[in-house]
């Protein structure tokens, strides 16, 4: 029987083994890059619905304020060329804090338009538009609100504060 001996063995050639490590860097980086772009995109879009609409939801301060005889606040919303889904109202006192999301549709039994009734369907402003609401500040828990604060949603993204007023006044 003859054996059969190769005689010139050699391992992986360098070019070679260069080629294989810029593949797998290649294959890595595009991994990573298609993981971190599709969260990155993510949070871009749900920022993009607020972007540029700072200060087109506003509270009218002419008309905001409080009636302390009936325990009552007049909120009047203002809302500039943009297209809210809701707002959400915050007031606060010494006593609480107490927040709630009014959108079209909604009512509640401390909440009324300026010439509605507690219960009523509330509607939010159309675009370049105002309305005046009613807060029955004891129903909603903060009797002693003295602040308030509005967050639009747009675009089911919940907006920074748009406006705000640190010390409610008497109407």
């Amino acid at each position: 029987m003859k054996k059969i001996t190769k005689k010139n063995k050699k391992a992986v050639s360098g070019i070679i083994a260069t080629v294989i490590m810029i593949g797998l860097v290649i294959g890595v980086t595009a991994i990573v890059w298609a993981v971190i772009n599709n969260l990155i995109g993510k949070e871009i879009s749900s920022s993009q619905s607020c972007f540029g609409n700072f200060g087109k939801v506003t509270l009218n301060k002419k008309y905001t304020c409080i009636d302390t005889a009936l325990g009552e606040a007049h909120v009047s919303l203002s809302v500039g060329d943009v297209r809210i889904d809701s707002v959400l109202m915050a007031f606060s006192g010494a006593s609480a804090s107490k927040s709630f999301e009014l959108k079209d549709g909604s009512n509640f039994s401390y909440v009324k338009s300026y010439s509605g009734s507690y219960s009523g369907t509330l509607s939010l402003p159309e675009k370049n538009s105002g309305i005046t609401y009613i807060v029955d500040l004891s129903g909603l828990g903060v009797s002693d609100a003295s602040s308030l604060k509005i967050s639009p949603i747009i675009e089911g993204t919940q907006c920074e504060v748009s406006d705000s007023i640190s010390e409610l006044g008497s109407c």
